[in-house]
């Protein structure tokens, strides 16, 4: 019980620090809310989740506790629709254990939506590619740290790639890439798997299936072909991050190397609970084709566990010994 919760708090707080980073994106309210608007917000909350949450089954859990929290008076501090968004979403994050879940306030004219915005920084410069290059022994070096949304990150992927094709090992650092697009993701498998690799299927309630996602033509092959590589990873490596790591792990593309990986396990999307208020929320779940499995929860356990900070020492001596002639 006692590693289950640390796992829930450890997911969100996640989210919490993307949500952190992120808060520009979203539109601070300083629109007051009388203590008769709270409950009818709760409950306009809890039925859009019943009506599209991906587990609607743990919507009564949600339910039990929120009015428990409201019964005790923890709610009675709450005089804004930002401060409602902040504290309810955090609780149900937590409940639920469900990174993705979050409230947030946008301007009545703007559409919601789930792709999480940010300052300029580390996630936004170079479509959140950091580094490339070549390391000793000929092996070729990759940090980047968001699935980027933009489609002009595809056109990064293949100057990264094609700058590493000479290489004769490579290694993906994805101990700081904190999710992202789940097409971007696919694209840069694209490059590691044959055209029409299946890899991963999409399902939604009641476990009905929505889509199969395969690898799309690229026109760089050179790493389709046989040759060592890592990823490396951490707790910060979540969501269509974590997809990649799985996708590439279970279809015999890579070695994973580091901690185990966050845990958001699903695919997000937004609804509008009010015209202020909207709800961020896990609607799809992905499934990877090589092991028929989700992480929501477990994360992805490396093949070679170590702390992520030694990851990559680790992972040039793991290759050096794998490239290494056969005596």
């Amino acid at each position: 019980m006692k590693k289950k919760l640390a796992r829930i708090m450890s997911r969100a707080l996640i989210l919490f620090l993307m949500l952190l980073f992120c808060l520009p994106a979203f539109a601070a309210s300083s629109e007051k809310l009388t203590a008769d608007a709270i409950d009818p917000l709760i409950t306009q909350t809890l039925t859009v989740m019943r009506d599209h949450y991906l587990n609607p089954d743990r919507v009564d859990e949600v339910e039990s506790f929120l009015k428990a929290r409201r019964n005790a008076g923890h709610y009675d501090q709450i005089t804004t629709l930002d401060q409602f968004a902040q504290t309810l979403g955090q609780e149900i994050r937590l409940i639920t254990g469900d990174a993705h879940v979050s409230l947030y306030v946008k301007q009545p004219q703007v559409q919601a939506s789930h792709i999480l915005s940010h300052p300029p920084g580390k996630l936004t410069h170079n479509y959140a590619f950091e580094q490339v290059s070549y390391l000793a022994g000929n092996i070729g070096y990759l940090k980047f740290n968001k699935f980027h949304p933009n489609p002009n990150a595809k056109g990064v992927v293949e100057q990264a790639l094609g700058f590493l094709s000479r290489a004769d090992a490579l290694i993906i650092d994805m101990r700081d890439t904190v999710g992202g697009s789940p097409d971007l993701a696919r694209y840069l498998l694209s490059h590691f798997f044959k055209e029409g690799a299946e890899l991963w299927r999409l399902y939604g309630r009641d476990h009905e299936l929505l889509d199969v996602v395969n690898a799309e033509p690229v026109e760089l092959s050179r790493f389709q072909q046989k040759m060592p590589i890592v990823l490396l990873t951490s707790d910060n490596t979540a969501s269509a991050s974590e997809l990649f790591v799985s996708a590439m792990q279970a279809g015999g593309r890579a070695t994973v190397i580091g901690d185990n990986t966050g845990g958001a396990g699903f695919y997000a999307g937004v609804r509008e609970v009010t015209d202020r208020l909207v709800l961020r929320l896990s609607l799809m779940k992905p499934v990877v084709s090589a092991n028929g499995l989700n992480w929501e929860g477990s994360g992805v356990a490396p093949d070679i566990k170590v702390p992520a900070m030694d990851a990559l020492d680790r992972a040039q001596h793991w290759l050096r010994t794998q490239m290494a002639p056969k005596s």
